[in-house]
């Protein structure tokens, strides 16, 4: 009983996180889903893996949204444009 319930610990905010994981491996084997093994030694690696993944998804969003947005830009001034070659043109035959 001691060794459960201390009132000093190194673990931060008390050992929270293992009690989540308790909690969701309980909830999966209620549900009867597989429970997941305790990540080995390579998760490190694989986690690193995926989070270049991560940042590479990142960046070609971040240009293809760049470039979608510069192209509109470009649409649009060039829309503007013909409206006011329009517009000179219209105001030339008038007078």
């Amino acid at each position: 009983m001691i060794d459960n319930k201390s009132a000093f610990t190194t673990k931060k905010d008390y050992g929270r996180g293992e009690r989540e994981a308790q909690w969701a491996t309980a909830q999966h084997t209620l549900h009867g889903l597989k429970v997941t093994e305790t990540k080995s030694n390579n998760s490190h690696h694989e986690d690193s893996e995926i989070a270049e993944q991560a940042k590479r998804c990142a960046k070609a969003d971040r240009f293809i949204y760049i470039n979608k947005m510069h192209l509109i830009n470009m649409i649009v001034n060039f829309g503007l444009v013909v409206v006011i070659l329009i517009n000179i043109i219209i105001l030339k035959t008038i007078w």
